[in-house]
């Protein structure tokens, strides 16, 4: 997080906490959340990260200090919802930073700007969102749900049905930077 150091960042054996560690030392430097988070992802330059968690939280973290920087506005907590369908199942920074994106039960699929927290883009896709990530020089995010992987054009809003067909759920996704 320093810049020098290498970090290692995983779930305690608990699995309750997100653990910071520095690889040179073997020192556990700090541990992050309160136990709902249930998904994860470090910024490009490693500065912060960002997790998902319950009920629909989306919260962005200093690696250095372990502090909260802020906490996303949004998440559905109507009481007919199930946890699993509250949490948001997936979150991923832009190759730049300056943007996550989440996905969660519900079906919400949302671009977020890191610095501010401010909500960008938001489309509900009507299945849990298992995996999502930016493809800048398309202008799009792909996405899984359901069992198909598919693309959201943040310029149109359109959803392109189906970029790969699956028969059976996918829950990683990654992209190459060039999309």
């Amino acid at each position: 997080p320093d810049g020098e150091s290498i970090s290692l960042i995983a779930k305690s054996p608990n699995g309750k906490l997100i653990q910071v560690w520095n690889v040179r030392s073997g020192e556990m430097m700090h541990e992050i959340g309160d136990g709902g988070e249930c998904s994860i992802d470090v910024a490009p330059r490693g500065l912060s990260l960002v997790t998902g968690g319950h009920p629909g939280r989306i919260r962005n973290w200093d690696t250095s200090t372990g502090q909260l920087i802020r906490e996303f506005a949004g998440g559905d907590d109507r009481a007919d919802l199930t946890e699993n369908e509250r949490r948001n199942l997936t979150v991923r920074y832009s190759l730049d930073g300056t943007q996550v994106v989440s996905g969660s039960g519900t079906g919400d699929l949302q671009v977020w700007e890191t610095a501010s927290g401010r909500l960008l883009h938001s489309t509900d896709v009507q299945a849990p969102v298992y995996a999502a990530a930016f493809d800048r020089k398309h202008g799009r995010i792909v996405a899984i749900w359901g069992t198909a992987l598919r693309s959201w054009s943040l310029e149109s809003g359109d959803i392109t049905d189906r970029v790969f067909p699956a028969g059976a759920p996918i829950n990683r996704l990654l992209l190459s930077d060039g999309g």
